[in-house]
């Protein structure tokens, strides 16, 4: 198994069983750290949904992954759909 990053897009696929370590903001992107198997040819589609406070979202649909602050300006609230 390996660490990998990737950017998070409104959907991103990812190796078959993998596990999301953590989600933060580099330069201005937002990303996700996962634990995959380097070797795993079969991806899933994730979906995620970025938002700022204040927004409505479907809890039942959407699970909170992490908060974020950018440069003390801006919270996002990262969802994530793993049963997209």
């Amino acid at each position: 198994m390996r660490v990998h990053k990737f950017k998070v897009d409104d959907v991103v696929n990812l190796p078959l069983g993998y596990k999301i370590l953590s989600c933060q903001e580099l330069d201005h992107t937002i990303f996700v750290w996962a634990l995959v198997d380097p070797h795993e040819t079969q991806t899933v589609t994730v979906q995620f949904k970025i938002i700022g406070t204040g927004r409505d979202i479907d809890a039942e649909q959407w699970t909170h992954l992490a908060t974020l602050i950018d440069d003390n300006l801006f919270v996002w609230h990262v969802f994530i759909d793993e049963n997209s």
